[in-house]
């Protein structure tokens, strides 16, 4: 009889994450972009053993003319959703200790954000800006309900904002 009792099982991955990115600016525009890949979920903690890796993509670009500026931006990202399996001390023992978890149906724990905007700013006077702006950000999950207040499962939420606004620097 083999017993786990007063061992411990490592259950966590160590957090890391590589990141490139660039930009550049010629005659008034500006475009950029960044990609990360590696252990970590969305909120960059520490992921479980068996979770599938973060990826994530932004890009953006600008155009100044004068006082006005004008842009867009794009990012996309892919996670481990909140459908883990559950720990098995059975199947630790049995692994020796490698994979601590029961995995998932494939593709059941994959969480997707997808997020988007554009805006403008007029500058009146140097440090004075007025400026507006819409995003749209949606998060998907396949059978987790984002909105459990209407029936059925809301598997994908999005969120829409409209800004219109001054900014004072000085």
């Amino acid at each position: 009889m083999n017993s786990l009792a007063g061992t411990q099982a490592k259950t966590l991955n160590d957090i890391g994450v590589y990141q490139v990115g660039a930009q550049a600016s010629a005659y008034g525009f500006t475009v950029g972009a960044q990609y990360e890949h590696g252990d970590a979920n969305f909120f960059w903690g520490n992921t479980q053993r068996g979770d599938r890796p973060m990826d994530q993509f932004f890009t953006g670009a600008s155009y100044t003319i004068g006082p006005f500026t004008v842009g867009g931006n794009y990012v996309i990202g892919t996670f481990e959703g909140a459908g883990r399996g559950a720990y098995s001390a059975a199947l630790s023992n049995a692994s020796g200790g490698r994979n601590n978890f029961v995995a998932n149906p494939a593709g059941a724990a994959l969480m997707r954000r997808v997020g988007w905007g554009v805006g403008g700013n007029y500058r009146l006077a140097p440090g004075l800006d007025v400026l507006a702006e819409f995003s749209s950000f949606t998060v998907a999950e396949r059978g987790r309900d984002l909105d459990p207040s209407n029936p059925g499962v809301q598997d994908r939420g999005t969120a829409k904002v409209f800004i219109v606004g001054t900014r004072l620097a000085f």
